[in-house]
């Protein structure tokens, strides 16, 4: 899901394992589920430079865990290879808890964030804790080469069901937080919090929503950031129809946050969810729509824009082929293209129903 300092061009996650060709590697590194963990392993993924994050779920959302890997040169029959090995296995601080410990995850140099978007719940059922919290995100930050220091974040204003933490992105040290069912601004309007961290605290800079925020928007559905811009998805805005979805670009000067630019398809459609999923580098974004039904129902696009001053221009819409195994494909029903986007660069990536990121053009 994730953009900053990516070199992930192609990742195929099935059965417990991850497939990564990198960018500047011509052969891809099959990365295995380890001994421990649920079968849903790789359900997050990011990396940054030699350190590679990956989390599971259980499919009720209690005995979630992250697996950190380092990689490091090795000698395989004579041939140069990457190989990962695991540095760290964490698992949800809170036992066999409903918090969704691991839904997303984000790394970007010394510093490792998980998010548990129903972290705190309350309500019990058949002896035990079902969920249904605020949510929290959890820090981990690496001293030498350990990841030990963990910092439990929570929304100060955060209430039951308002997903806090179900999407999470990090740059430097600036850290943003995807709540979309938060209810500021009318009954799941979403909103996204941002944390810097000064002499190794984290702090709330702001609380994000749109200007023309609304009820059922879910704003922070998923989130990306790169430097002092934030793109935030909100799938089911409804300007250009119903649930036919926006994105929103914020912009930091100083200690203060600014809408800069909304964002919405050249080609919208009803329930087309643009916004689903949202990245960004300085200077380029990719946004998915995946219920799009330009090529065939349900086939999906991804729109690419790139800065241009302050404004954002849309370059190119992406619908009509994609790459699986090596052949070129026309979408088809149901693929959901552009459920899942990333970028790098020149680099483009969007996911097609299978679980599977595949390239989808070039700057």
């Amino acid at each position: 899901m994730k953009a900053k300092r990516l070199h992930i061009l192609f990742i195929c996650f099935a059965l417990g394992i991850i497939q990564i060709t990198m960018s500047n590697a011509g052969d891809g590194v099959v990365v295995h589920r380890p001994e421990v963990g649920d079968t849903n392993f790789g359900h997050s993924v990011d990396i940054s430079e030699k350190t590679f994050i990956a989390s599971y779920t259980s499919y009720v959302g209690d005995l979630g865990g992250v697996y950190i890997f380092g990689m490091k040169a090795a000698v395989v029959a004579g041939k140069k290879v990457q190989k990962w090995d695991v540095l760290h296995h964490f698992i949800t601080p809170d036992d066999k808890a409903r918090d969704w410990f691991g839904w997303d995850v984000a790394i970007d140099g010394d510093i490792a964030v998980v998010a548990a978007y129903e972290d705190g719940g309350n309500k019990v059922v058949a002896g035990g804790p079902l969920g249904e919290g605020p949510g929290a995100v959890y820090v981990y930050t690496r001293s030498g080469k350990k990841f030990g220091q963990r910092k439990k974040l929570k929304a100060d204003d955060g209430k039951e069901k308002d997903r806090f933490g179900f999407s999470v992105d990090i740059s430097g040290e600036t850290l943003v937080v995807g709540a979309p069912n938060d209810d500021d601004t009318g009954a799941d309007s979403g909103s996204a919090y941002v944390y810097v961290r000064r002499e190794k605290q984290w702090r709330q800079q702001a609380k994000l929503v749109p200007a023309d925020a609304a009820a059922k928007q879910w704003f922070g559905w998923d989130i990306g950031i790169a430097g002092n811009t934030v793109v935030v998805g909100a799938p089911l805005d409804k300007e250009k129809g119903r649930n036919a979805g926006a994105a929103y670009v914020f912009v930091r000067t100083g200690e203060e946050w600014k809408q800069q630019q909304k964002l919405t398809a050249s080609t919208p459609e009803v329930k087309a969810a643009f916004g689903n999923a949202v990245a960004i580098t300085q200077h380029m974004a990719i946004v998915g729509a995946p219920f799009e039904d330009g090529v065939d129902v349900d086939a999906g696009a991804a729109y690419t824009y790139l800065r241009r001053g302050g404004s954002w221009l849309e370059k190119k819409k992406v619908e009509s082929q994609f790459l699986r195994k090596g052949e070129v494909e026309d979408l088809t029903t149901g693929d959901n293209f552009g459920n899942a986007v990333a970028i790098d660069k020149s680099l483009l990536a969007a996911k097609l129903k299978g679980q599977i990121l595949v390239a989808v053009g070039s700057r």
